[in-house]
């Protein structure tokens, strides 16, 4: 029997890792928490969140390739749709159960919930994500669930993960392909990495340059671990990264 991969969409305050882990309980399931790595590496650091995202990938792979009927739980930043598609891909090569669950709640309901939260979330991040989410076109058959008490909303999520479907495999990039892919996100990101050093000031832009071009060979190498890497997720990571190394 296929394992099924379920991965959870909300902004903060909408009980996506309270529901990530009432499932993984209910369904002796397995959750995979990127910040769960992040507090395994020891703090939230610019070098960790790249480092957490690399072994995020590679502890999803080793259980892809070392479990079978299982529910594997993804709990991680799933605003956007490149940031879910490796693991659909992973799922697909694997010919496993794939869900994606979107949980709708009110901007002003999630920022009253974020106040109640351990661990809050400013207010401009979560705004940010709330509207990335608004806007971002998923997949026809990604399923939308109501934030609500916490039973009610895994009853729901329970019914639609029996209800997933299996994907089928497809064939596999050639070696010729993976590698001009690469090339093109190579390309891509040198182009952010010229931009941003033309719009800092002259005596800032050797010391700029270094961080841009190392941040950028982080994310080629992190790029190189995907199956089948996409653009968008290459430079939202590069973006991400380089906003946490200026504000630090």
């Amino acid at each position: 029997m296929n394992n099924i991969v379920v991965v959870i969409s909300g902004c903060p305050g909408s009980g996506k890792t309270t529901l990530a882990k009432y499932l993984a309980r209910s369904l002796d399931g397995i959750l995979l928490s990127y910040d769960d790595i992040l507090r395994e590496l020891g703090n939230f650091s610019v070098e960790n969140f790249h480092q957490a995202r690399i072994l995020f990938l590679e502890r999803f792979l080793e259980i892809m390739n070392n479990c079978d009927s299982k529910i594997i739980l993804i709990d991680d930043v799933n605003h956007l749709k490149s940031l879910i598609k490796p693991y659909k891909r992973i799922a697909q090569q694997h010919s496993s159960k794939f869900l994606h669950l979107i949980i709708d709640i009110s901007l002003e309901n999630a920022l009253s919930q974020n106040l109640q939260r351990e661990n809050q979330v400013t207010e401009e991040v979560l705004i940010t994500h709330y509207e990335k989410l608004q806007q971002e076109k998923f997949w026809k058959n990604s399923k939308h669930i109501q934030s609500q008490e916490i039973e009610k909303m895994s009853q729901k999520a329970i019914l639609l993960t029996n209800e997933a479907e299996v994907l089928r495999p497809r064939e596999l990039i050639s070696v010729p392909q993976q590698q001009s892919l690469m090339h093109e996100i190579d390309i891509e990101l040198r182009k952010c990495v010229r931009s941003l050093i033309l719009a800092v000031p002259d005596l800032q832009r050797k010391e700029f340059a270094e961080l841009a071009n190392k941040t950028k060979q982080d994310v080629m190498a992190l790029m190189s671990k995907i199956p089948e890497p996409t653009l968008d997720y290459a430079k939202w990571q590069f973006e991400s990264i380089i906003s946490l190394k200026i504000r630090k």
